[in-house]
């Protein structure tokens, strides 16, 4: 694509495809929620606090018969001990040893192996408190109060077996279990939506960026020099839209004496403009006739229900007479129209003889406009051979639609038999 994009047409190309923009939002959240569901698990956790004791001499409130000193005793005393590095590794490893582990799994009956109970459990010891906190935790493990009192117990037992020395006393045994998630489910749901809107936003912008269709007037007329002449809006305003543009046809300078016009489009779309653009001339008490020249693909007959048994293709080939081709529209003899009639094996030759130039040749002086209905100009020469006989072309545009690529390629065929495109009809329906 050429052209640059502004944070003005970012907006506008993301408000136009706000559709897909809410489908990949969507998309994405219904994505991160289901797999948030799918992935939760549900934590539960408890913790037992030990107090750890240091030794201290206590006087007994007796005293020695011969000395008469005091005597001392060996106690344990609780809440000043100082854990070092070397007693809260030696805890660390007595809690987590296999021994330990398996007889807290047999006297539990537990489902877990040593390796994963030796998982779920941590033990932390804060500075200069002289306790020690033991933490189970992990997925299904909704007895863990259970657990840590378990492991807490054992810990103590095996502790007093090994150092022979009661240091250790329960201070809290382990709480009802606390329930968390593994995941985060309503954060995981909002990061989605943004994911999926980022997301969104870029291929939104990525698509508007790579699409070669035409957004608007402005690109037409800086791009390729050829005027627009009139936008057609919607449906509703349709019928004004074409009269604004029969005011261009009849008073611009740039359609003096310019009588004989072909209608087509670059490429095949779902719109047509001939008979509407011949309705609103014929309206202003204009002499007009109306030729489908389209002899691949013929519609008029069938839009404004008029026989197709002799049309142009017939005449073209000798079968008939003018007279008995013309049709008058609605009883009009100011509005008549001349049918494709049967299709031909070679129409673009057809086109280009002696027969159709002295045909326009004839109704030039009879009528105010002649206005012609070609084929779509990508598919086929047949518009272009066309075009030759003629004062010139009206191009039908349809936004989001007719690419850059195709505008140029026309306008290069028109250049290159030497016929002028009069101006562009703009479609935004």
């Amino acid at each position: 694509m050429e052209r640059e994009m502004n944070l003005l047409e970012i907006l506008q190309a993301l408000w136009k495809r706000i559709t897909i923009l809410v489908l990949i939002t969507l998309g994405f959240t219904l994505l991160g929620g289901v797999a948030s569901f799918l992935l939760n698990e549900k934590v539960y956790t408890s913790s037992a606090s030990l107090i750890v004791g240091e030794e201290k001499e206590k006087e007994t409130g007796e005293y020695n018969e011969i000395s008469g000193e005091p005597i001392h005793e060996i106690v344990i005393q609780y809440g000043n001990a100082t854990i070092s590095k070397q007693l809260n590794k030696f805890y660390n490893d007595t809690i987590k040893s296999r021994d330990l582990l398996e007889e807290v799994i047999q006297s539990l009956n537990l489902d877990i192996s040593v390796e994963n109970l030796r998982e779920s459990i941590t033990i932390e010891v804060p500075e200069d408190s002289g306790s020690i906190i033991i933490k189970v935790s992990g997925p299904h493990l909704n007895n863990a109060d259970e657990i840590v009192d378990k492991v807490a117990s054992v810990f103590m037992d095996k502790a007093l077996e090994i150092t022979e020395i009661d240091r250790l006393k329960l201070m809290n045994s382990g709480s009802d279990p606390q329930v968390t998630n593994t995941v985060n489910v309503t954060r995981n749901i909002l990061i989605s939506i943004i994911a999926g809107f980022l997301l969104g936003a870029v291929l939104v912008i990525i698509t508007e960026y790579l699409d070669d269709s035409i957004q608007s007037i402005k690109e037409i007329e800086e791009k390729f020099g050829i005027p627009v002449i009139g936008t057609i809006k919607t449906e509703e305003t349709r019928e004004e839209d074409l009269k604004n543009i029969r005011t261009k046809i009849e008073f611009s300078p740039r359609f003096k004496d310019k009588k004989t016009v072909v209608v087509t489009a670059p490429t095949k779309i779902s719109e047509n403009i001939s008979v509407d653009l011949t309705n609103v001339l014929a309206e202003t008490d204009n002499r007009v006739l109306l030729i489908d020249a389209d002899l691949r693909q013929p519609f008029i007959q069938k839009r404004l229900n008029l026989s197709d048994e002799e049309g142009l293709s017939e005449y073209l080939e000798g079968k008939t007479d003018l007279v008995n081709i013309r049709n008058n529209y609605n009883q009009n003899k100011k509005y008549q129209v001349i049918t494709a009639g049967n299709s031909l094996n070679q129409p673009s030759e057809k086109l280009s003889n002696d027969i159709l130039k002295q045909l326009l040749a004839e109704e030039y002086k009879n009528y105010d406009y002649i206005i012609l209905n070609g084929h779509p100009v990508d598919e086929v020469t047949d518009t272009v051979v066309l075009s030759t006989l003629t004062d010139g072309v009206i191009l039908l545009v349809k936004a989001n639609k007719t690419k850059v690529t195709e505008i140029r390629e026309t306008k290069k065929k028109f250049e290159d038999v030497g016929v002028n495109i009069l101006g562009v009809v703009f479609s935004e329906i």
